[in-house]
């Protein structure tokens, strides 16, 4: 299999999120390893785009890239966001994963295949949702991450709701040859 610019940048990414786990959260070199993820998020879409590389396995590795990286995020920066945001806060974002979730299981047992839409909020989501590292510690903040949550929470209801209603591939099949 050729390994294409677009999937060079993906590859790069899931890379720095394996090297995020040794990394101290909110050292420096964290943030620019964090920082190189999310440069090569924007770049392997746009590369994708500009050089006709837009493939069915690109949007899985990417979505697959997305997800280990945001696991990793997550994961290492809890600590520093439970010192940050009140308590309640984090039963919102336990009910946005449990919907983020049904639809990655929703698509699994509908379709059998993973699947994540790249949706304008999706994508809306996880640009919001990018500089929480470097705004962690800013007074707004809490004003900040309950915007994200309200943008993630409404793209994952999107996504829910996109897979429910989409047909199944007999179906669309099927359509077409009416």
């Amino acid at each position: 299999m050729r390994v294409t610019v677009a999937d060079f940048f993906t590859y790069l990414r899931m890379l720095c999120a394996v090297i995020l786990l040794f990394l101290t959260p909110l050292g420096l070199p964290f943030l620019l390893i964090y920082a190189l993820s999310g440069l090569s998020d924007a770049l392997d879409g746009f590369f994708a785009r500009k050089l006709d590389q837009v493939s069915p396995w690109g949007a899985r590795l990417d979505s697959a890239a997305d997800l280990l990286l945001y696991t990793t995020v997550l994961v290492r920066l809890i600590p520093a966001l439970r010192e940050n945001l009140p308590r309640w806060f984090w039963y919102i974002v336990a009910l946005i994963l449990l919907l983020r979730l049904s639809a990655y299981l929703l698509s699994a047992v509908k379709f059998h295949r993973f699947a994540s839409e790249h949706t304008l909020l999706n994508k809306a989501s996880s640009i919001l949702i990018f500089p929480v590292p470097f705004l962690l510690r800013l007074d707004f903040f809490p004003w900040y991450a309950a915007l994200c949550c309200l943008v993630a929470g409404i793209a994952a209801v999107q996504e829910l709701y996109i897979h429910w209603r989409r047909p199944l591939p007999e179906e669309e099949e099927a359509g077409n040859g009416k």
